[in-house]
C-alpha cells in the first residue's frame, strides 16, 4: 500500500496565525515554561527556552511580518524546530503555540494557493485548508533573520 502525502501538523501560534510546518522538522512539543529575557531584542524574539541543556529562541512570525503587535496570550506549549539551514550557532529554535498541534497527513488537492496573498518576508505561501487561512513558513528565511539578528544583539 502506498503512502501519500506528507506529515504536517497545524499549529496555531500566539499570535493567531495558524500555520503548517512539516512534522519532520519539529523536534519536540514542550510545556510553556517561563522564558529567559533577550536583552535588545526586538518584540517578535520572545527569550530563550531551557531545552535539554540547550536554549533555543523562541521566534513569532507574526509579529516580525507586523501581523501582530505581540501582546497575544500566553503560550500552552512550545514546537521546538531543528534548523535546516546548519547556520552557525543554530540548532534549533521554538514557536509559541496558543493550542496543541493537530497532525495530518496532506496531499497537494488539500491547499488551495491564495494567489491575491500579500506575503511576509517570512512566508513561502499563503493557502487554504479547508476554511482555514494558513501560512506556510519560509523557514530558512527565518533562520537567517533569526541568526542576523542575534548576532547584531
Amino acid at each position: 500500500m502506498a503512502i501519500t502525502g506528507i506529515g504536517a501538523l497545524l499549529v496555531e501560534l500566539i499570535s493567531g496565525q495558524r500555520c503548517l510546518i512539516p512534522q519532520a522538522i519539529l523536534a519536540e512539543i514542550v510545556p510553556a515554561d517561563p522564558l529567559q529575557p533577550i536583552s535588545g531584542a526586538p518584540q517578535w524574539l520572545r527569550g530563550r527556552l531551557d531545552w535539554r541543556g540547550q536554549q533555543p529562541v523562541v521566534v513569532e512570525p507574526a509579529v516580525f511580518c507586523g501581523q501582530s503587535d505581540g501582546d497575544e496570550v500566553a503560550p500552552v506549549r512550545y514546537a521546538v524546530i531543528y534548523a535546516l539551514e546548519r547556520l552557525p550557532g543554530l540548532n534549533y529554535y521554538a514557536l509559541p503555540l496558543a493550542a496543541i498541534p493537530r497532525p495530518m497527513r496532506l496531499g497537494m488537492e488539500d491547499l488551495v494557493a491564495e494567489d491575491d496573498a500579500t506575503l511576509c518576508e517570512l512566508e513561502a505561501y499563503r493557502v487554504r485548508l479547508h476554511e482555514l487561512d494558513v501560512a506556510i513558513l519560509d523557514f530558512a528565511a527565518l533562520e537567517r533573520r533569526l541568526v542576523g539578528q542575534l548576532a547584531a544583539l
